[in-house]
């Protein structure tokens, strides 16, 4: 039985901002230089071939798209049972990663602060150490019984540490 589930999405409304942004302006530099030296005869580059341009104009169309299905696809989520937490973050975690209740020491949800602590949102490892989060300043954090530490970005904390209550509950009763 599910006690807790969260579906966390990477875009945000200042990501896809950005991103638009970005690929608004890097289109149309590359349809601006394909008419400039393709119709127009008229190359941005006497060294830059037809072929090259058409190419490279191809390669960072693909690259956006890429860096758009990224977005898209990117979210994290974390659900708690009375026996276990699963999460994973796909594109960068397809499958589910499992922790049972008898693994984890302890737990806590607390602020972080993503800019000092983790260079940003997203997934990354620190050593001994993973964070994934997508957005906010609230998490929890777990440290298992090997040393090793996890946080879990939220927008539901306190759902979760109700659910986590739940789990450290059984946990015990089952340990």
């Amino acid at each position: 039985m599910t006690c807790f589930k969260e579906e966390q999405p990477l875009g945000t409304v200042k990501l896809w901002t950005i991103l638009m942004t970005i690929s608004v302006v890097t289109v149309a530099g590359i349809m601006y230089v394909f008419y400039m030296q393709l119709q127009l005869k008229q190359p941005v580059d006497d060294r830059l071939s037809d072929l090259w341009l058409i190419v490279s104009g191809v390669m960072a169309l693909l690259v956006i798209t890429l860096v758009v299905w990224l977005v898209l696809a990117g979210k994290l989520q974390t659900e708690v049972t009375k026996r276990r937490i699963r999460y994973r973050f796909p594109p960068f975690i397809w499958n589910w990663k499992i922790i049972k209740a008898d693994e984890i020491q302890n737990f806590e949800i607390s602020n972080y602060y993503a800019a000092k602590e983790l260079k940003g949102h997203g997934y990354q490892k620190l050593g001994q150490a993973k964070a994934l989060s997508v957005s906010g300043n609230m998490g929890l954090r777990l440290t298992y019984y090997t040393g090793k530490k996890l946080l879990l970005g939220t927008q539901k904390p306190e759902k979760l540490k109700r659910a986590m209550e739940q789990l450290m509950k059984k946990g015990e009763d089952h340990g």
